[in-house]
C-alpha cells in the first residue's frame, strides 16, 4: 500500500483534495425564490442523485503520476469530463427549480467555486509542463470549448448569471466593446511609444536610470487613485480648450482611463525592449557589420528578430494587467465589464457581479493566451526561421 505512495503526484493530489471538498460542501449551489430573499444552499447530493460520490472514483486516477503524453491527455479528459457533467447536471437542476417561478435565482455557490479551484490548480499543474505550443492549445481547446458550446445551446440558461445577462444583454455587449477598446488601445499607444523609446534609451546609454525611476514611480500609485488625480487636470484643460471638450476629452469618462493605463503600461513595455535588446550577443552584431550590414539592416534583420520574444512577453504582462486594471475605470464614468461589477456590489447582487467577473477573466485568459502564442512563434528556429 505505501509502495503505492511513491506514484502519486503531489500537485495532482492536492487538487484532487480541493475538489472533493468542493463536492461535499452542503453549499454548491444555491437557490432563492427571488432576487432579494436569502437563498437556499443546494449540495451535490440533491443536483446529481444520491450516486454523487462515484465522481469521487472517476477522479481518483489523476492523482497518479504519468510522464506520458496519453496518459496525461486522460487525466485532462477525466477531469474536465467530470466538470461539464457537474456544470450540467446543475444547469438541468436550474430549469425545474425555475420552471414554475421564473423569479427564482439559482446560482453557483461557495462549494463550486472550491471545486473549480482544484480543477483550475489541476490544470495548471498540468499544462505548465507542456512545451510545445499544439499540445498546449490542445489541452486548452478540452478546458474551453465545451464551455461556449453548452453556452451556445442554452444549457445554462436559467443559471442567474444567465438570466442576468439576458435582462442586460444590449448594454453588456457595449460595455465589453468599451472594455476591450479602453485596454487593447492604451497597450496599443503604449508600443507606439515605449517600444522607440526602449530602444533609444539602449542606443543613446543615457538617462536610463532617471526613466526608470519615473516609470517605477508611476506603478507604486494606487489605481483608484491616479484616475481621480487625472481628473483635475484634464477638468481644467478641456474647460480651457475648446477643441479638447469637442474631442470628448474630460475630466471623467474614457480620457483619464487611457492615459492612466498607458501610464502603467510603459514600464513592462519599455524594460523589456531594453532588456531584449541587451541580451543579444555582440558577436552576432559584430558579425553582420562584417558582412557589410548597414545600422539599419543590423536592426531589422539581427536586433529587432532576436528581441522580438522578450518585448511581446513584455507587451503581454501590459495587455494582461489593463484587462483587469480597466474594471476599475468604471468608477470615473469610463464604463466597461466593471460597470456590472460595481452595480452588483451596489445592490448586493452576486451574479450581476459575475456577469462582468466572468468576461473579464475569459478576456485576460484569452489575451494571455494569444501573446505567448505570439512570443512563442517569434523565436528564432521556429517554423524553420
Amino acid at each position: 500500500m505505501f509502495k503505492n505512495l511513491k506514484n502519486i503526484e503531489m500537485p495532482c493530489f492536492a487538487s484532487y483534495l480541493i475538489m472533493i471538498s468542493g463536492l461535499l460542501n452542503s453549499g454548491f449551489c444555491s437557490l432563492a425564490q427571488n432576487r432579494i430573499v436569502s437563498s437556499a444552499p443546494v449540495s451535490v447530493e440533491e443536483i446529481a442523485g444520491k450516486y454523487y460520490f462515484i465522481f469521487f472514483i472517476v477522479l481518483l486516477p489523476v492523482i497518479f503520476k504519468s510522464d506520458k503524453l496519453l496518459n496525461r491527455f486522460l487525466k485532462f479528459v477525466i477531469v474536465f469530463f467530470v466538470f461539464y457533467t457537474i456544470l450540467f447536471m446543475a444547469g438541468d437542476f436550474a430549469s425545474e427549480a425555475v420552471k414554475n417561478n421564473y423569479g427564482a435565482r439559482f446560482s453557483l455557490s461557495s462549494g463550486f467555486w472550491i471545486f473549480s479551484g482544484g480543477v483550475i490548480f489541476f490544470y495548471v499543474s498540468l499544462i505548465s509542463r507542456e512545451k510545445k505550443i499544439y499540445q498546449r492549445l490542445v489541452f486548452q481547446i478540452i478546458s474551453f470549448l465545451p464551455f461556449f458550446v453548452f453556452s451556445y445551446y442554452g444549457f445554462f440558461s436559467d443559471f442567474a448569471v444567465a438570466i442576468e445577462f439576458a435582462l442586460n444583454s444590449k448594454r453588456f455587449f457595449a460595455e465589453l466593446k468599451n472594455h476591450f477598446y479602453i485596454s487593447y488601445g492604451s497597450v496599443f499607444m503604449a508600443c507606439c511609444l515605449g517600444v522607440p523609446l526602449g530602444i533609444y534609451l539602449f542606443r543613446s546609454g543615457k538617462n536610463e536610470k532617471r526613466v526608470f525611476y519615473i516609470l517605477n514611480i508611476v506603478q507604486t500609485i494606487p489605481g483608484i487613485a491616479f484616475f481621480t488625480i487625472m481628473m483635475a487636470p484634464l477638468a481644467f484643460l478641456s474647460t480651457s480648450f475648446l477643441f479638447l471638450q469637442k474631442a470628448g476629452i474630460s475630466g471623467v469618462g474614457t480620457a483619464p482611463a487611457v492615459i492612466v493605463l498607458f501610464l502603467y503600461s510603459l514600464l513592462p513595455v519599455v524594460r523589456n525592449t531594453v532588456e531584449g535588446l541587451k541580451v543579444i550577443d555582440g558577436s552576432v552584431i559584430e558579425s553582420g557589420r562584417g558582412m557589410g550590414m548597414k545600422s539599419s539592416e543590423i536592426f531589422f534583420k539581427i536586433e529587432l528578430p532576436l528581441s522580438l520574444p522578450v518585448i511581446l512577453n513584455g507587451i503581454r504582462v501590459a495587455l494582461v494587467h489593463c484587462v483587469g486594471s480597466t474594471a476599475v475605470a468604471a468608477l470615473i464614468g469610463a464604463g466597461g465589464l466593471g460597470v456590472f461589477i460595481f452595480q452588483g456590489i451596489g445592490q448586493g447582487a452576486d451574479d450581476l457581479i459575475l456577469l462582468g467577473t466572468f468576461p473579464l477573466i475569459i478576456m485576460a485568459v484569452i489575451s494571455d493566451r494569444l501573446m505567448e502564442f505570439l512570443t512563442q512563434i517569434s523565436k528564432p528556429g521556429v517554423f524553420g526561421r
